[in-house]
């Protein structure tokens, strides 16, 4: 098994915990137990039960591999993960279950080659799981710490539809300096010229204030496009060095263009 985590009661979700000892012989499992998003109880259990279990930096792998069928699926060995969906706090996953000799042939070779790498993949011991330990504590805490994420405000058509507008003139007012000018800086200077429109930056502020939303969240839904549609609609590339527009421009930034490279 090449599986990157393991949760709580892992074993018993996967149904190897029921094994008999004879059965726990030809089976190898592979995790990332450093990633601090891999139980240590759990591989402690697999360990205790008689299992052969390695560990493998940025492993991100779920691979379930037979004599002559695998799995290959999303969930990781965990309650989240195995458990049934309609319970709480369950994850929706997806796995494939096919069943081909070569292709398990094929996967256990991918998977001997990293257990048999001993400059990546490393045995499992005490000290090791004591380490994993303090990574786990830690990341329980930030997550615990961290307020949860407030999902962005839909976008309502009329926002919409003023978005396309605002963009559009920015856009425009590229192109028209492009053609006269192939400096650098062309979106600055467009965003700059569009500025001095008194009706464009009233309906600029309209889209980006709002009651119930972050303004830097909004501007972040509208700021980039400003540089993309001039980019596509002149066919220039980004250059290295950036442009900044200053401290009293609306605009926070703006990257250099190449145009015609």
């Amino acid at each position: 098994m090449a599986v990157a985590y393991w949760g709580k009661d892992g074993a018993k979700h996967t149904g190897i915990a029921n094994r008999v000892p004879s059965d726990r012989e030809n089976v190898r499992i592979i995790c990332d137990l450093n990633s601090g998003a891999c139980n240590p109880r759990a591989i402690r259990k697999l360990l205790e039960l008689g299992y052969e279990v390695k560990t493998l930096d940025h492993l991100h792998a779920k691979v379930w591999i037979g004599e002559t069928s695998v799995i290959l699926g999303s969930a990781n060995a965990s309650t989240s993960g195995l458990a049934d969906e309609r319970q709480l706090g369950s994850n929706i996953e997806a796995a494939l279950l096919v069943q081909d000799p070569n292709l398990a042939q094929v996967l256990r070779t991918w998977f001997d080659g990293m257990w048999c790498d001993n400059n990546r993949t490393a045995t499992i011991d005490d000290a090791c799981l004591r380490e994993a330990e303090k990574v786990w504590k830690r990341r329980r805490k930030v997550r615990r710490a961290r307020p949860p994420k407030k999902p962005p405000e839909r976008l309502t058509r009329k926002r919409s539809e003023l978005r396309k507008r605002l963009v559009g003139m920015v856009t425009d007012a590229g192109v028209e300096l492009w053609r006269s000018d192939d400096s650098p800086d062309i979106t600055l200077r467009a965003v700059r010229r569009c500025q001095e429109n008194a009706a464009w930056l009233q309906e600029y502020e309209t889209f980006v204030v709002s009651g119930s939303d972050e303004e830097a969240g909004w501007k972040r839904r509208i700021n980039p496009l400003f540089g993309r549609n001039v980019r596509e609609r002149i066919g220039a590339k980004i250059g290295k060095r950036g442009m900044d527009a200053g401290k009293s421009d609306v605009i926070g930034s703006y990257t250099e263009l190449h145009p015609g490279e």
